[in-house]
């Protein structure tokens, strides 16, 4: 639909700005059937849901890189993780990973499907929606903790500054939870349109007739604040927060920014073509903020366009014959699936982006869990040391059983840590302690791990610091093939099996859950030990590899 005085901005717009649908179409590919989700689209590759319950991934080239049928009807919540995993959902509860290769990672079964799409904390953790019960698992599959809710969530989740996630349910509360299971619950008078998250803990509420609410919460989650503040001109079409900023794209055909700092709107604009549409159009149109390049993009079945921070249009195009709101990448390409079953790719502008590995991409935040003990929590581990260390882990490992970690997350993983690198306790206790870390350890204690790995002198605790560091999956920086790789060096010669055993499984691993083209580097070095080490790590080498290349 086009905009108001649309022949006069198409005058006033200088032609560098607008592109055509032709003039900026790089490739088109095939996808053999409708698209039921939008495109998502990251580190150089994308992702789209087709009929026949298959999932298709291409390169920004063109180029497949995997597809993935299911037995099962899928639900139409995908996402897509910072570091690449897909997860998916059927409709009946079976829940799976994906690497970036396409092959399974792991798979759990749900009591029921997800009513939204999953959500990936800072560490990678899992958030799962559905009807009335969240559900919140590590990056490899185990569950933390499990939230059972009054009544149905209303408005789709969306993640908060602080690692956590806002919601709204039908009973118009207002949910805040944080990555560890601690809500905070405010009760509103209807059911918003929707929800915010600000920085220095606020949370914006944008009601459907344009009125705003803003809450703010203390260290704990608790409200400290809130009520109405000066309303929005016109009700809202779509809704985005970066920091202490919200953009909204009005039914008057504006797109607005405002500032959280003086809540007040800091400069409205005309937006990109058919966006202001009502109806059916108005439910596919999308806000996405590029904080690295400081702009603004509008995101719609009939368009895109791009603003800076101050309001100056950058870039608009005209999209025909799209089926869903298309999907911008961090190098400037647009992905938009056709009617025709054609995904299209066009390069909407030049960005300069730092390339990161997929499994190597910094995190948005930390939770903290790679803090030690605090004296006190040392005095106390002194105190329990020796048998009564397992007491504290059959306690944790009840927990990590049950699912019901929750809250206690923090303390009891730097307890772990603490018995781990107490060089004092029984052998079986400290390799108990790692062994636990490793089944819900969180990226963020990798760099903790490797210190305990490079410190020790005991090879049994090397050796199961190296299955744990293999079964968190994750190479933050590349610091976790570093170190395995430094173990080979030092030590494929030698006969130092139980050290080099262990290593080969957790190399494996990290190959596949970082997928191409992190892998490649891991692939060298279990080719080395297939040929170079004793026969025992050979044949686990060998082992290895062949079910890489199967994958």
């Amino acid at each position: 639909m086009p905009l108001k005085f649309g022949l006069l901005l198409f005058f006033i717009i200088p032609s560098c700005f607008l592109f055509s649908e032709e003039s900026a179409l790089l490739w088109r590919v095939p996808l053999g059937g409708a698209a039921l989700s939008v495109p998502l689209a990251q580190l150089q590759s994308v992702i789209v849901l087709c009929e026949g319950n298959t999932i298709k991934a291409f390169s920004n080239s063109g180029r497949l890189l995997w597809e993935y049928k299911s037995r099962r009807k899928l639900s139409p919540y995908i996402s897509l993780s910072r570091t690449g995993i897909s997860y998916i959902c059927g409709v009946n509860g079976d829940f799976v990973a994906l690497n970036r290769a396409g092959k399974m990672l792991w798979t759990i079964k749900l009591p029921e499907p997800i009513v939204s799409a999953p959500l990936s904390g800072w560490d990678n953790r899992i958030f799962l929606f559905l009807k009335n019960t969240i559900q919140c698992y590590t990056s490899t599959g185990s569950l933390l903790w499990k939230k059972k809710l009054d009544s149905f969530i209303a408005i789709a989740p969306l993640l908060d500054q602080e690692g956590g996630f806002i919601t709204v349910l039908d009973n118009a509360t207002l949910m805040k939870v944080n990555a560890f299971g601690k809500s905070s619950e405010i009760k509103l008078k209807e059911i918003p349109f929707s929800v915010l998250s600000l920085s220095l803990k606020k949370t914006l509420v944008v009601h459907h007739n344009g009125m705003l609410e803003l809450y703010q919460y203390d260290n704990n989650g608790i409200r400290i604040t809130g009520g109405n503040i000066k309303a929005l001109q016109s009700a809202p079409l779509a809704s985005a927060s970066s920091e202490n900023l919200a953009a909204f794209q009005l039914g008057n055909q504006q797109l607005v920014l405002w500032s959280q700092e003086t809540e007040e709107v800091l400069w409205q604009t005309n937006s990109s073509p058919g966006v202001g549409a009502p109806g059916k159009q108005a439910q596919k149109i999308s806000i996405q903020f590029d904080e690295n390049n400081g702009k603004i993009y509008v995101l719609s079945i009939s368009g895109a366009a791009g603003f800076s921070k101050k309001g100056v249009e950058l870039m608009r195009m005209r999209l025909e014959g799209a089926v869903t709101s298309p999907a911008l990448d961090e190098e400037g390409f647009l992905y938009s699936s056709g009617r025709d079953w054609i995904l299209y790719t066009y390069h909407a502008e030049e960005r300069e982006q730092e390339v990161y590995r997929p499994a190597e991409l910094p995190p948005l935040g930390t939770y903290g869990l790679e803090k030690k003990l605090s004296e006190q929590g040392f005095s106390v581990l002194k105190i329990l040391q020796g048998s009564n260390y397992k007491i504290l882990l059959d306690e944790i490992n009840a927990d990590i059983i049950k699912g019901t970690i929750g809250e206690s997350e923090p303390f009891w993983v730097r307890t772990l840590i603490g018995i781990a690198d107490d060089s004092r306790a029984m052998l079986h206790q400290r390799l108990e302690a790692i062994h636990l870390l490793g089944v819900i350890g969180s990226p963020e204690i990798v760099p903790v791990l490797i210190s305990l790995l490079n410190e020790d002198k005991e090879e049994a605790i090397r050796a199961g610091i190296v299955t744990s560091l293999g079964r968190i999956g994750a190479n933050p920086g590349g610091q976790t093939l570093a170190a395995l790789s430094h173990i080979v060096y030092e030590n494929r010669t030698s006969y130092n099996d139980l050290l080099l055993f262990s290593t080969v499984g957790a190399i494996g691993n990290l190959c596949r859950f970082s997928g191409p083209p992190s892998s490649g580097q891991g692939i060298e070095l279990l080719s080395m030990l297939a040929s170079q080490a004793s026969v025992l790590v050979s044949r686990r080498a060998r082992q290895e590899l062949e079910m890489l290349w199967k994958q």
